[in-house]
Formats: C-alpha cells, sequence, structure tokens
C-alpha cells in the first residue's frame, strides 16, 4: 500500500480558460498595430526626375535646380559626378537648387536622404574653362612646365602645343600642368586644350603661347 498522499488534480473550469486567454482576432489586431506603428516612421526614398540647365560651370556659378520628391523628409548629401555639394542647398518638398562647385565633373546628380539615393538618369555637363596660366614662354630645351588653372579641367582629352601633343604630368578638375614637348614649333603659337565638340558645342580652349629653343 502506498503511504504517500496524492496530490488534487486541479481542473480547470472553462470560465478559467475563457479569461486566460486572448482571442485569436485580439492578437492579430494587436500584431497589426505594432507593425504598422513602426512602418509610420520609415522616411520614403527620394526620387528624381529631372534638372536645369542641362550644363554649366562653378567659373559662372550656374544654379542647378533639380525637380523630384520626398525631398523635405531630410537631405543627408547631394553630389554631382560624385563630387559633394559642400553648401547652399535649398530644399523643398519637390525641388532643391545648388551651384555647380569648384571641384565638380561631368556626371549624375545624387540625392542621399534617410530613406535611400536618388540618381538623376542623365548627366549633367560641367563645361571647362581655363582661369589662369603660370606662363606664356617656354623652352623646348628646358621642357618647361607650364600650369593651366579653372573648372571643370577632366572634360580636356588632348593638350596640344601648335599640332605637337603634350602628356599631362598632372590634370585634376581644377589644374593641369603640362611640359613644353619636343619638336613643338618655335615663335608665338597657340595651346590648344581639346574636348569633345560633340559635348561641349566647342573642339578646344586655345591659348597663345611663345615657344623658345
Amino acid at each position: 500500500m502506498n503511504s504517500q498522499a496524492r496530490a488534487p488534480e486541479i481542473v480547470p473550469t472553462a470560465g478559467w480558460l475563457k479569461s486566460s486567454f486572448w482571442p485569436v482576432h485580439s492578437i492579430v489586431l494587436a500584431l497589426g498595430l505594432l507593425v504598422g506603428c513602426g512602418g509610420s516612421n520609415t522616411a520614403s526614398a527620394p526620387t528624381v526626375t529631372g534638372f536645369t540647365p542641362n550644363s554649366g560651370s562653378a567659373a559662372t556659378s550656374t544654379l542647378v535646380t533639380v525637380t523630384g520628391s520626398g525631398f523635405s523628409s531630410g537631405i543627408n548629401s547631394v553630389s554631382l559626378g560624385g563630387v559633394p555639394v559642400p553648401t547652399g542647398i535649398v530644399v523643398s518638398d519637390s525641388t532643391l537648387t545648388f551651384t555647380v562647385p569648384a571641384t565638380a565633373v561631368t556626371g549624375t546628380i545624387a540625392v542621399a536622404a534617410p530613406g535611400g539615393t536618388a540618381t538623376s538618369a542623365a548627366e549633367f555637363l560641367v563645361v571647362p574653362s581655363v582661369s589662369t596660366i603660370s606662363t606664356t614662354t617656354g623652352s623646348i630645351a628646358e621642357a618647361t612646365p607650364v600650369t593651366f588653372s579653372g573648372y571643370g579641367l577632366m572634360a580636356i582629352d588632348q593638350i596640344q602645343f601648335g599640332t605637337v601633343t603634350a602628356i599631362p604630368t598632372t590634370q585634376t578638375a581644377n589644374e593641369i600642368i603640362v611640359h613644353v614637348p619636343l619638336g613643338a614649333p618655335q615663335g608665338s603659337i597657340t595651346i590648344y586644350l581639346m574636348l569633345q565638340q560633340q559635348l561641349y558645342g566647342f573642339a578646344s580652349i586655345p591659348v597663345p603661347f611663345t615657344v623658345t629653343l
């Protein structure tokens, strides 16, 4: 005979079951509210639908207007040809404006926001210009270095002293350095900074120069 007393069995009643568990539809509703609250704080991604004008230069402080949507949710950055636009960005929900930065290169316009990044379908054309030249006289024998300063100079494809090509030793958006090449014609000549005419509407930037032996 087992002397240990058996614990009394507890049998839940129907009322206890009803009061202890949420109905399925209540659980679904609560989860839906939680998901909805979380989703309402998610920032929407911006869009870029176009921009005007389609070309310009830092030399003329070209003002660019970008159209799209979702700009007012907050803009992290704007870039042109991969170059950040540092200041002067004015934003509304459907437009933003900025001035072409000094180091800009031809390329797409990208707008980065908390919800994502939008990029223009077309490229903005940065028109090159030369503002200064370090010297207007150079020697073939000494291979005189010649420095061109300006804007958008990455667009320069080739440099010619008359008809003789010179290879740049340095080329950035704002500076090109070349040396007077062997075979350059002596006397008063023109240095041509060559471009893709079909893009820019002109074939070269001419610079007067004097070559000595």
